[in-house]
């Protein structure tokens, strides 16, 4: 008799930490798509824009972000904040001109250790042509645009 209501006990409590870990598997994957899945690590660590892996990924932020291996995965997890892109990944040039603009992963650039992305190739041409004042630019006018951005739902 003991042992019947041990074994119900366990089985009970086996389906709860399954129940657990399929709720965690689809909150990841209804968080919305950071980056439009391309790994953040890699144009730091590899110098490109790499497309992630559907299952090699972090929630982070309110967002879930692809890698392409599990070691950029955890790099990224311990330090979010040194691989995330500038100005929540929006148009760098466009923030540092006042505005808020989505941004493509395959127009970027690395500066002094941050990751700032752009609308088009074209766009960063621009942006680039001025970095450092844009830079400085986009820095002073982010705060008042995250506010907004932030009202707004982007």
């Amino acid at each position: 008799m003991i042992k019947t209501i041990g074994i119900g006990t366990l089985s009970i409590l086996a389906g709860f930490v399954l129940l657990a870990i399929n709720q965690l598997s689809h909150a990841q994957t209804t968080q919305p798509l950071a980056l439009q899945g391309y790994d953040t690590v890699s144009y730091f660590e590899v110098g490109r824009a790499e497309e992630g892996v559907d299952d090699i990924s972090h929630v982070w932020n309110g967002k879930r972000w692809l890698f392409t291996n599990e070691r950029h995965r955890d790099l990224f997890a311990a330090s979010p904040e040194s691989y995330a892109p500038a100005y929540e990944g929006l148009c760098a040039w466009a923030v540092s001109k006042g505005y808020l603009q989505s941004a493509i992963p395959t127009a970027w650039t690395v500066e002094d250790g941050r990751l700032f992305l752009n609308y088009s190739q074209g766009v960063k041409g621009q942006w680039e042509t001025r970095k450092r004042a844009n830079i400085r630019a986009g820095d002073r006018r982010w705060p008042s645009l995250k506010n907004a951005a932030t009202r707004f739902g982007l």
